[in-house]
């Protein structure tokens, strides 16, 4: 072999050896993105969960919260009305 065709040789297995190390570079940033945004995607979907659990439970605490209001009215009234019947006297 000619030292030029030993250059041209080299040559071409530099740019070879280039081309693939460019490819598995990029091959390899697009799984990382792909994985970044399936983490993301999987994150969304907890905290979308989680907004849902939220927004259910809150509405739970207010309506546990009304039928106390509304048993502790009615436990009110009738002590009201048991301490008249005890006191022998009614209200007008």
């Amino acid at each position: 072999m000619t030292p030029e065709q030993i250059t041209i040789t080299v040559v071409g297995v530099l740019v070879g050896l280039a081309l693939l190390v460019t490819a598995g570079w990029l091959m390899w940033r697009e799984y990382q993105e792909e994985r970044e945004m399936d983490e993301q995607t999987r994150i969304a979907a907890i905290e979308a969960e989680l907004d849902a659990k939220a927004t259910a439970l809150r509405e739970r605490m207010f309506e546990i919260a009304e039928a106390l209001h509304a048993e502790g009215h009615d436990a009110r009234k009738a002590m009201i009305r048991a301490s008249f019947i005890a006191s022998g006297k009614l209200p007008d």
